[in-house]
């Protein structure tokens, strides 16, 4: 997975460029949604006991979109960030 994007080109190469409060992901290697979804969960799970922001257990797929260059998948992870 290599992360790609306004976020990813902002926290790699440049210091202060646009805020962005998605992420987006290349998958480098082909994926079944449900192991995607399952290997995302684990991801949210370690990021959590890492961090302390406290991730929903909820991953949902909530747009799905085929084309030219494979198939796009929008999953929404919801936080509850410091106000």
């Amino acid at each position: 997975m290599a992360l790609k994007g306004g976020t990813g080109i902002r926290k790699v190469y440049i210091e202060h460029h646009r805020f962005s409060d998605d992420l987006d992901f290349t998958l480098t290697k082909q994926y079944e949604p449900d192991h995607l979804i399952d290997l995302i969960r684990q991801c949210v799970v370690s990021i959590r006991e890492m961090s302390g922001i406290p991730f929903q257990d909820d991953v949902n797929i909530i747009h799905t979109k085929s084309g030219f260059r494979g198939t796009v998948l929008q999953i929404l992870l919801n936080y509850y960030g410091v106000r």
